[in-house]
Order: structure tokens, then C-alpha cells, then sequence
């Protein structure tokens, strides 16, 4: 499915960082909170941003009024009808993903992708809450957004192939032909997994979830980093060496 509306649920610090990495990707965005003031600040995060990066010379100033021009603000859930993928962003609390994922389910056409940025309910018990958990998928993006370019994909028992690899062909998120992920993970801190996000990071040139990866730097570095915090198996992936793409790592 060709994904030009993209919709972000929460506005705080990882909602506004996603909003704007997908904004750069080219993709229109709808950036939902439960409040106009918690928008706008979402927005403004968003902006101070760019700026920084207009001052750096990283973009001009055309760029960053063009990039803004694509994020549109709402404090209506009813307004992500129009979204053709949607990440949920919210704040990590049960309840409140499932009423969110419940709504959202009545709300999106049966085809949109409904994934979650969350980092300790397992995948299966939020895609429950809908009548489409094949369509249900975990994309948990790594703080700031902006800065650090991975995300992992996580699927849950239900999750498709088709829904599993849709990150990676269709957001232009991740990298060209990504399809990793953590198998039959449950949830972030089930198993471990890095895609790489924006054009960067994983490089994978087989299709389907079972190709190979070649590892960047970035990836490479973000791996050592996991292998610090005690990540078993995240150790031994150097740059430019062909790794398994199904590749999952227990946290201890």
C-alpha cells in the first residue's frame, strides 16, 4: 500500500521526534494529543529543531519551512482516518494504549498498519485490542528521534510478513529492503533487534524476513552500546560483515 499520510498518536518527546523524521522522509504528517497546548509544544520542539539545523547548514531555510508545512496538528482522534500508517506514541501506560488502539480500529480503514513505539507491553496484548492484529506491529524508535538512526520493528504473533515488512517498503523510514525484526518477539525487552532508519544503519538486499543484513557503523555502534547494557549476543557485529536479519538477542 503506497503511504503518504502518516499519523503520530502523542505529541511529547518521542512523538514530536517520529513527526518530524517521518516529515523528512517526505511523508504527510498528523500529529495528535490530547491537548492544543501539548500540540503546539510538540510543534515547537519540532521547529527548534530544524532551526539548529538551518544555523548548523544542514538544511536551508526553505527546507525547514517545507518540512514544517507537512506536519498538521490534532487534538481529535477521529482526524487519523486519513493516515494510511500510524504509530502510537502515547504515554506507556496499558489502559491507555488499549483504548487508544480500540478507537483507532473503528476510526482506520482495515488496511492501516496501526504500530506502537512501546518499550514494555508485549505486541500480542495491545494487537488483541483490535480486530485486525495482523495489522499490528511494534516500531520502537530510539531517543532522540532525530539523532539516533534506528528503530526496531517487532512483531507479535499475529503480525503478517506483508504487515512486518511494511516499515521498511512503505514509510521510507528504514532503510531500502529492511526486513529485521525480533521473530516472534513480544515486547522490546523480549528480544533485541536494529533496523536502520532514515537511509542509514541496516543495508538489506534480500527479500522477505529472512535475508541478511550488511552492518553499518551506526548499527555497529548502537550494537557495542546494547552489548554494554548487558544485551547477550549483541556483541561481533562489525562494519561491512554479513549478519542473519532474524537476528534476536535476550536482555539479561
Amino acid at each position: 500500500m503506497e503511504i503518504k499520510t502518516f499519523g503520530v498518536i502523542g505529541a511529547g518527546q518521542m512523538g514530536n521526534g517520529i513527526a518530524q523524521v517521518a516529515a523528512a522522509s517526505g511523508l504527510n504528517i498528523i500529529m495528535n494529543d490530547i491537548a492544543e497546548e501539548f500540540v503546539e509544544k510538540g510543534i515547537a520542539t519540532i521547529t527548534k529543531n530544524l532551526d539548529r539545523s538551518v544555523d548548523k547548514g544542514k538544511m536551508s531555510k526553505e527546507e525547514k519551512e517545507t518540512l514544517l508545512g507537512r506536519i498538521k496538528g490534532s487534538v481529535d482522534l477521529k482526524d487519523m482516518v486519513s493516515s494510511d500508517f500510524i504509530v502510537e506514541a502515547a504515554t506507556e501506560r496499558e489502559d491507555l494504549k488499549f483504548q487508544i488502539f480500540r478507537d483507532l480500529d473503528g476510526i482506520c480503514r482495515p488496511e492501516v498498519i496501526l504500530s506502537t513505539n512501546t518499550s514494555s507491553i508485549p505486541i500480542g496484548r495491545i494487537a488483541s485490542q483490535t480486530k485486525r492484529p495482523e495489522k499490528v506491529i511494534g516500531m520502537h524508535f530510539m531517543n532522540p528521534v532525530p539523532v539516533m538512526k534506528l528503530v526496531e520493528v517487532i512483531r507479535g504473533l499475529a503480525t503478517s510478513d506483508e504487515t512486518f515488512c511494511e516499515p521498511a517498503g512503505g514509510t521510507g523510514l528504514i532503510s531500502k529492503g529492511t526486513c529485521c525484526g525480533a521473530g516472534l518477539a513480544s515486547s522490546w525487552r523480549g528480544s533485541w533487534s536494529v533496523c536502520g532508519a532514515a537511509g542509514v544503519g541496516c543495508s538489506c538486499w534480500a527479500s522477505g524476513a529472512s535475508g541478511r543484513c550488511r552492518v553499518s557503523s551506526e548499527m555497529s555502534a548502537s550494537c557495542a552500546t546494547a552489548s554494554r547494557a548487558g544485551c547477550s549476543g549483541a556483541s561481533g557485529w562489525s562494519v561491512g560483515r554479513d549478519r542473519p536479519c532474524r537476528k534476536a538477542a535476550t536482555f539479561l
